[in-house]
């Protein structure tokens, strides 16, 4: 089975790996992921919604990147 999820160690801008967490949504599921009637009784998945602030060079990032597989199998 593929990884659901990967956490980021290192700044897409900068390449640096010092980072704070300045916001935690908790455990949340896919945007746009709605359910069709036959689905509702079934287990959703959720995942991890966490904002970072690069220490380095300020940008803000997710703390975790969903596998684009799942992410987009059933864009909307």
């Amino acid at each position: 089975m593929k990884t659901l999820i990967k956490k980021i160690t290192h700044c897409r801008v900068c390449a640096k790996s010092n980072f704070t967490k300045v916001f935690n949504f908790g455990p949340t599921p896919l945007a746009n992921e709605f359910l069709k009637k036959e689905q509702v009784d079934k287990e959703e998945l959720f995942f991890p919604l966490e904002v970072y602030l690069c220490d380095n060079c300020f940008f803000l990032t997710l703390g975790h990147v969903v596998n684009p597989t799942i992410l987009f199998g059933y864009y909307v």
